[in-house]
């Protein structure tokens, strides 16, 4: 029996981080709304048959560009992905998404999206997961590793503050956090 996997996610992933100039926020990713080409800002990581990752307007009721990640039959991962330098521990996540995630069988999957925290040489630290998995999935919460459940098929917003974010994650040393990645996944196993 095939069976399918597929992540649509609005990443108008506000990473803002405010400046000393006034307070102003600066946009930390580059091509944060996801305009094509996607090449621009992202890098894209494919493992496995039956990936796809397209770059599109109109899949939430707005005009802005989204991402749609789907995973197939077999096991394999579609990403994209950034890092980014992290000037204050005082950034803002705003994530807008979509996750629809079936699996069955024995099979795993899961989608949604990692902000990852990352010392200077770009080395995790621990990590956040927005996402939503089927029953089987192994992935379960550590003192590095936050998970944060999304309601399937309905668009949600998640947004938080990483220095507040760091209180759920007593294992990740903050004073080394300098970076964050970003990574928008979907990711299928036995299926």
């Amino acid at each position: 029996m095939k069976r399918r996997l597929a992540l649509f996610a609005l990443l108008s992933i506000a990473l803002l981080a405010a400046s000393s100039a006034a307070a102003a926020q600066l946009e930390l990713l580059d091509n944060g709304g996801l305009e094509p080409p996607l090449t621009n800002g992202w890098e894209t990581r494919i493992s496995g048959s039956e990936v796809g990752i397209t770059s599109m307007q109109l899949l939430d009721p707005d005009f802005d560009y989204e991402v749609r990640l789907t995973k197939g039959g077999g096991t394999g991962f579609g990403q994209l992905v950034q890092t980014v330098a992290l000037p204050t521990l005082e950034a803002d996540v705003s994530i807008s998404l979509l996750c629809n995630v079936t699996a069955g069988g024995g099979a795993w999957a899961a989608g949604g999206v990692f902000i990852k925290y990352l010392d200077q040489q770009g080395g995790t630290l621990g990590q956040t997961a927005l996402i939503q998995r089927s029953a089987d999935c192994p992935w379960t919460g550590s003192d590095t590793f936050h998970i944060v459940d999304v309601d399937p098929g309905a668009w949600g917003t998640k947004a938080f503050n990483v220095s507040l974010e760091l209180d759920n994650l007593p294992g990740v040393p903050r004073d080394a956090v300098r970076k964050l990645g970003v990574v928008l996944f979907v990711e299928a196993a036995d299926c």
